[in-house]
Formats: structure tokens, sequence, C-alpha cells
């Protein structure tokens, strides 16, 4: 029997964001774990504001499937609040990074919580973990490859647990908050996939 496929539209930040959802998708789509399968119609907006993310995806998305945007912190205080803020006024499920998408890859391998600066945003830890050279852009689609070809869905798994980890800790050891947001870092992408999951294996 065929199985019924479940629905989420939006925008990501960009490309990286973009093939790790596609992989995420044929790695659920061609196992026999779920009852249903799953498709990603995200937007890749190309870069900027995270408060752009959203809005794209308020244009781009329909009422009938889960809204949501994909985006990161990066550094820009007042931009993030923004973005926090319309998804809530538009029904947008903010799957943000706290401060980069690097953080929440790095979580597919190994625990992890630092802090990160402009001038780092986890590049060093996120070569050393998925053993990219320095000649290669991680950004590129070449090095996006090199590292999402690497994630498995038990690493995905493993990546939610370690991100409830990580936003455990910094509620208990990091008291400032953005808003309804604490200080990097910190992540709610996770709470994104794990309902991804959860819709895919009900019956």
């Amino acid at each position: 029997m065929q199985k019924a496929v479940v629905t989420y539209q939006g925008s990501v930040e960009g490309l990286q964001e973009e093939l790790y959802f596609k992989h995420i998708q044929d790695l659920i789509n061609n196992s026999d774990e779920f009852n249903k399968r799953v498709s990603f119609k995200f937007k890749n907006v190309n870069g900027g504001f995270a408060s752009n993310v959203v809005h794209k995806t308020k244009i781009y998305s329909s009422t009938d499937n889960l809204k949501v945007a994909v985006f990161d912190h990066d550094f820009n205080d007042d931009d993030f609040i923004k973005a926090i803020n319309d998804c809530k006024k538009y029904h947008i499920f903010p799957a943000y990074s706290n401060i980069s998408f690097n953080l929440f890859l790095i979580l597919h391998k190994k625990d992890y919580n630092k802090k990160t600066t402009p001038n780092d945003n986890y590049l060093k830890d996120l070569r050393k973990v998925y053993k990219i050279d320095s000649k290669t852009h991680t950004k590129s689609e070449e090095g996006c490859l090199k590292i999402i070809k690497q994630i498995t869905l038990e690493d995905v798994k493993k990546a939610i647990q370690r991100a409830k980890k990580v936003n455990a800790e910094s509620k208990q050891y990091n008291k400032e908050i953005i808003e309804d947001v604490y200080e990097q870092p910190f992540l709610n992408i996770d709470s994104f996939l794990e309902q991804v999951f959860l819709d895919i294996t009900k019956k």
C-alpha cells in the first residue's frame, strides 16, 4: 500500500539547509521505519536576514501545511527577535539555530555546547568533525554535500537529543534571554525535526 505523504512548506536561509532537508527527505522516504513519507517544499532564499526567511515563508506557503522558516541568529539580535515575533504572528514554525546551522550539524556527531564568535562560527570544529579540508568551502555545494552525505537517520535522532541537552544547559547556566529565546548556544530546529518524526510515525 502506498504511504501517505506529510508535507511541510517554507523557506530556508541557504544552500546548506536546502541540501540538508533534501537529504533527510531521501533518508526518510527510503526507510521502512516510518508509516508515512515526507515532503519538504522549502524555498532557498539565498542568504539574508532571518526576518527575510520568515517573510518568504509567509509568501510562498499555503495554509494547508505546516509552515516552517529555517534560519540562524547570525549575530543580529534585532532581526532575530523580529523573525521570532513574525513567526508567532503568522503561525510559522521557527526552526532556528542560535547562532549558526553549523552548531546543529556538529550535534549530529558529538556532544557540543560551545559559544562562538563571528570570526569562528564553529567552522574549525565543523571541519574537524566531518573531516573537511581547509581548501573546501563548507557552504559551497561540494562542501555541503561532503558534510551532509555523512549524516544518517540515527545521527539526526542523536542531534535532536543533544540539542535538548544543549538547551537545558543553556537555561541552567545562561540566564540571559533575548525576548523568549536564550542566548547562544540554543536551538529550536530540533523541535521541528522531532515533530516530523512524530508525524511520519503515526498511522
